[in-house]
């Protein structure tokens, strides 16, 4: 499975911090590296092990989570994957995805 993703944070025009939004985006792959449409992707933030979303990818593999933390310092997260099936296919990513 490949995971990248990106944040962003501003300050409004008061000098306030506005919370980090984040575009979390990937490919579900299977074992030889094509891409695996029709997984169950679940979105984790990695402090508290909390599901934030989940949502099916796409024929080709792709999924995007957005993500509005009620935070000034960005989270850490990571994604699961499944397909259930004959036989089934399951994948994580690395527990430390951070916007930057």
């Amino acid at each position: 499975m490949a995971v990248r993703g990106s944040a962003f944070s501003f300050w409004n025009n008061k000098g306030d911090v506005v919370p980090y939004n984040y575009t979390i985006t990937g490919v579900t792959l299977n074992a030889t590296g094509s891409p695996l449409g029709g997984c169950t992707v679940y979105l984790f933030r990695t402090v508290d092990e909390v599901a934030l979303a989940w949502m099916v990818s796409d024929a080709n593999g792709n999924y995007s989570f957005k993500v509005d933390e009620p935070t000034t310092a960005p989270s850490k997260y990571f994604v699961v994957a499944y397909l259930p099936g004959s036989p089934d296919v399951a994948g994580t990513t690395i527990n430390t995805l951070a916007g930057t």
